[in-house]
Parts: structure tokens; sequence; C-alpha cells
């Protein structure tokens, strides 16, 4: 009588005991079919995103932050994105480190990791005191300049003083995770200055990482974060990835030294692109 006197049709019939009816939003037959239906489209975005990243960081060593967080924002939060980056960075330099396991050398990753402490204390103490709008345009501009540089200039010699710069790019590369979460091109930019050769690269920088995730992935463990919603979405990211890292194998082998350095130095242009953006449309 009341659903005829509001105007609403029919009312519905009464429900038989022991079962329960829903009358909330999910009661028509169409709107669970399109909440499937955007699950699978949030799905196939995180995957395509995540498998663009795995190639690119696959042949390069670096950038798959890069290309696929600005994929994966489109269906979610920046929180949830960032902390499936940090899970997915145990897993896949863990296997490009495997791969590169012959060409790495301990003696420039300690020289890295010499500098990356201080360098990202220093970055957590100066964030109260500078605004992180600033350090990250300049920071953004450095690595730009620096893909521009090696482009257009000739390469000079090898580093007189690897002592000194391996711990300074340790440190700025610390600075820059501190500040901004993207580090790795900082090594990258190391890496040329220092002229390792591509399969060096590679192993060096994803070692270095995996030193850094893990235990950063354990104090987000500990500290609660991974809650259903990241542990939800790691799932298409990761199988994203593990396509991507596939498809680059035989990429990576038929890539020679001056494109992978090329390619090496845009990736770390569109880092410095990528941090220059995010510090711009920052209210």
């Amino acid at each position: 009588l009341l659903a005829r006197s509001a105007g609403l049709g029919t009312p519905l019939p009464r429900a038989r005991p022991g079962k329960s009816r829903r009358t909330d939003s999910f009661t028509s037959p169409q709107q669970p079919r399109i909440a499937i239906f955007m699950d699978w489209i949030s799905f196939f975005i995180c995957f395509t995103g995540w498998t663009l990243g795995g190639i690119v960081n696959g042949i390069s060593g670096l950038g798959a932050g890069i290309f696929a967080l600005p994929i994966v924002l489109l269906v979610t939060d920046i929180k949830t994105a960032s902390l499936i980056t940090c899970i997915i960075c145990i897993p896949l330099p863990a296997i490009l480190g495997w791969q590169f396991r012959h060409y790495y050398r301990m003696a420039d990753l300690r020289l890295l990791l010499l500098g990356t402490i201080p360098g990202a204390l220093l970055g957590v103490a100066l964030l109260p005191l500078i605004p992180a709008r600033v350090l990250q345009i300049g920071l953004g501009l450095m690595l730009m300049a620096h893909m521009i540089w090696h482009l257009l200039a000739h390469r000079p010699g090898p580093l007189r003083s690897p002592l000194l710069w391996g711990s300074v790019s340790g440190a700025v590369a610390g600075f820059i995770q501190a500040v901004s979460g993207l580090g790795g091109p900082a090594i990258g930019m190391y890496a040329q200055l220092a002229h390792w050769d591509k399969d060096r690269t590679r192993g060096n920088i994803s070692l270095y990482f995996l030193g850094l995730s893990l235990p950063l992935v354990l104090m987000q463990y500990l500290a609660g974060y991974y809650t259903g919603p990241v542990i939800q979405g790691l799932i298409p990211c990761l199988l994203g990835c593990g396509a991507g890292l596939v498809i680059s194998y035989p990429l990576a082998r038929k890539i020679g030294e001056a494109s992978f350095q090329r390619l090496l130095a845009v990736v770390i242009g569109l880092s410095g692109f990528s941090i220059l953006t995010r510090a711009l449309l920052d209210s």
C-alpha cells in the first residue's frame, strides 16, 4: 500500500522464511554485470600498465614504475599504487639480478650503498625545512638536463675518482628516493658516467634496488599498510610485470650498446619529467 501511494508500482513480494532479499543498489540484475565489467577493465588497465613497465625495465634496468604508475592511477589511488610498486620492486629486480648475476660487481654496489643511507637521511631531514615541491622541481630539471646533455653531447672518459662519484651518486639516489620515491635515475646517471656496459648496468641496478626494497617492504608490512585492496590490486600488476619481462628478453638481447645508452638516457629524462610534472600539479 505504501509503495502504491508513493508511485513506486507493485510492491516487492514478501521474502520467504529463511531467505534474505537484497534491497540495496545491487538488486538490479544489470548492476552486478556492470560492476564485474568495471572490475575487468581495472584488471586490464593495471595489467597493461605493468606490462609496459616490465618491458622498459627488462631492457634498461629501471623505469618500471615511471611508465606503469600513470596508467595504474587511472583506476586506483596513489597510496595503493605506490605500495603495489614497492612490492613489485622485490621480484622484479630479483629476476633481473639472477639473469645478470654474472655481470654485477660488489665493488660498485658498496660504493653506491655507502652514500645511499646518508643521502636518504638528508632527504628526510630537509623535507620539513625546504618545500618538497621546490626539491622535486630541481631534481626533475637535473634529470631532464642529463638526458639532453647525454643525447646531444659527446660522452666523457671514465670517471677518475670512482670512490668519490660512486658515493655521491648513491647519496643523490638516496636523497631522491626519500623526496620523490624515484631514486633509480640517479644510479642510471652514474652508470653512464662510469661507462658501465648494458649487462653490468642491469645487474648492478637490480641488486641495488633489491637491497633497498626488502627492508622497506618489511617495515610497511609491520606497519599494517598491506590491506585487502593492495593485495587485490597486486595480482594484475604482478602478472603484467611478468608478461613484460618475458617480452623484453629477446629485445634486451638484440639491443646494441649505443641504443641501450640512448634508451637509458631517455628513461632518466622521462623520470625527471614525471617528478617535475608531479611537483607542478601538486597544489
